[in-house]
C-alpha cells in the first residue's frame, strides 16, 4: 500500500485519518443529503464546525492557562492596599492591621 506514494505525503495520512475519525465521532458518520452537491456542502459545514470546535477548545485552554491563580481574601487586600497606597476603605485596612 505504501509503495505508490511519496514519503512526505504518506506521513501526512495519519493526521488526515485522525481528523476524519474525530469528525465522525463528533457529528456522526452518516450524511443526510441525497444530492452530491448537498453532500459536499454538508461535509464542508461539518469541517467548518470542527474547526470552530477546535478554536473554542484552544481558546478555553489558553484562557485557563494564563488566568491568575486563586487569590485569598487577605492576599487580595494586601495587593489592593499596595496599589492604592492604603486608600481603599475601611474593610481592607482593618484586615491588614
Amino acid at each position: 500500500m505504501k509503495r505508490g506514494y511519496s514519503k512526505l505525503l504518506y506521513s501526512q495520512r495519519n493526521k488526515n485519518e485522525t481528523i476524519v475519525s474525530v469528525i465522525k465521532r463528533l457529528f456522526g458518520e452518516h450524511i443526510r443529503s441525497r444530492l452530491v452537491r448537498a453532500q459536499n456542502r454538508e461535509l464542508s459545514l461539518r469541517c467548518i464546525a470542527y474547526n470552530a470546535h477546535r478554536l473554542t477548545n484552544i481558546a478555553l485552554i489558553i484562557d485557563g492557562f494564563y488566568r491568575a491563580p486563586f487569590l485569598s481574601e487577605s492576599h487580595l487586600c494586601m495587593t489592593l492596599h499596595s496599589f492604592t497606597n492604603g486608600c481603599i476603605g475601611k474593610y481592607c485596612t482593618e484586615g491588614l492591621s
